[in-house]
């Protein structure tokens, strides 16, 4: 009878990435390095568990930043006192990384 809605997507995705010659492996369990930082999936868990970090965490983490410090910051760039990482939005963000730019 056709496909359902709600699997053509899937199906799209599916047909995409295998005309790229890609393949897609079936988890039959949890990730790995979700549980093991040092496991393969070690870049996955270090990009979600930066995300769950708070701001003023991340800055008081950064050379040369305490607590009176990051609360400054964070409040100069008009950054809610529980605010994380991920919950950032673009602007935020932005004045983040123009504060602290990356080293190239």
């Amino acid at each position: 009878m056709g496909v359902l809605p709600v699997r053509l997507p899937r199906l799209l995705v599916l047909a995409a990435v295998t005309a790229h010659g890609l393949v897609l492996e079936m988890l039959a369990g949890p990730l790995p390095g979700i549980y093991d930082p040092t496991g393969p999936g070690k870049l996955l868990f270090a990009f979600f568990a930066a995300g769950r970090i708070s701001v003023r965490r991340l800055l008081e983490g950064l050379p040369g930043i305490g607590s009176v410090k990051a609360e400054q910051l964070r409040s100069e760039l008009g950054i809610s006192s529980r605010r994380r990482v991920q919950g950032l939005g673009p602007r935020q963000r932005e004045a983040l990384l123009q504060r602290f730019p990356a080293d190239t």
